[in-house]
């Protein structure tokens, strides 16, 4: 993704929500639980730290409905946000 353009970028993102019906997942909210899974291991790794914020705030941006309706998501955006918050906490923890 970072080989794109912003706006591609958040056309990749706002496709994330359409259902596949031929590849046999039952969960119709499969894709954005992958992309939240990637973004959790991006922030575990505390590997582009800035990139993978701006993925996150423009994933919540365009999905929060389908994200508040299920509470698996909405559980694992709660979790993405702590472990965020907790990475900037100790970066500025140790500027200071």
């Amino acid at each position: 993704m970072k080989g794109l353009t912003p706006s591609g970028v958040e056309l990749e993102i706002m496709t994330l929500a359409t259902f596949d019906f031929g590849s046999g997942e039952t969960d119709p909210n499969a894709t954005l639980n992958y992309f939240l899974d990637v973004i959790a291991t991006t922030i575990a790794m505390k590997k582009d730290a800035d990139y993978t914020q701006a993925l996150f705030n423009c994933l919540l941006k365009t999905h929060s409905e389908i994200i508040l309706e299920d509470e698996d998501l909405l559980t694992k955006t709660e979790s993405i946000a702590r472990a965020s918050q907790l990475n900037f906490h100790n970066l500025e923890d140790l500027i200071n």
